[in-house]
């Protein structure tokens, strides 16, 4: 009975898992076709929209007429949208792995979950921080000496950052649990049992007793 809140904590946690891991693959695959989409749409930017026509207007001129955006414009959202469908790809595939680990292990009380859960907050950290300043620089470079670029800004990554707070202090919290659950079957394993001669003299003395009163 003392095992049951446990055991069904343990299986909203595996739940919970298991959903993340799924949701991980879905947006894996979404980023790496994001990725590949925009590298298309940078190369016909670059070489292939003024060739294509539709009845009779190129593709690059319906582009910027719709969207109402220059071409170096629509190079920085195509970069834009490189990057973080770069940065969505690699950190689902990380929390994909993880999550996969758990479910084998069957709890997150492990040395190794945590340190990979830890691996996992320090890259939610850094990855999105990383890009950001990656694309800074590749937007800096593609708006120097244009005059037209007006609608194209950085997005912040404290969303993310936050999720690599709270993974980090997960870590810590499994880490110091997976600690406490070694420690106590060390307890166990040292902890001497009960001699079992000893319950059969006590009895025979017990019998001698009454037999002598």
């Amino acid at each position: 009975m003392e095992n049951k809140p446990s055991e069904k904590t343990l299986k909203v946690i595996q739940t919970i898992a298991k959903i993340a891991k799924v949701l991980s693959t879905i947006f894996f695959v979404i980023g790496i076709v994001g990725f590949c989409l925009c590298v298309v749409g940078i190369i016909f930017l670059a070489v292939g929209f003024d060739s294509v026509q539709i009845g009779g207007v190129t593709v690059r001129s319906i582009i910027a007429k719709n969207a109402e955006m220059s071409n170096t414009e629509l190079y920085m959202v195509m970069v834009s949208g490189l990057i973080e469908c770069a940065v969505m790809a690699v950190l689902c595939k990380f929390t994909e792995i993880y999550c996969k680990h758990e479910l084998s292990d069957g709890t997150p009380f492990t040395l190794s979950g945590s340190k990979e859960l830890f691996r996992l907050g320090i890259l939610r950290l850094a990855i999105p921080l990383a890009a950001q300043i990656l694309l800074s620089i590749v937007l800096a470079i593609l708006v120097h000496g244009s005059a037209e670029v007006n609608k194209v800004t950085v997005s912040s990554n404290g969303g993310s950052f936050g999720v690599g707070l709270v993974l980090l202090l997960l870590s810590l919290v499994f880490r110091f649990g997976a600690q406490k659950d070694a420690e106590a079957k060390a307890v166990q394993e040292e902890t001497p049992a009960a001699p079992e001669s000893e319950v059969p003299s006590d009895s025979g003395e017990s019998s001698e007793e009454v037999s002598e009163q």
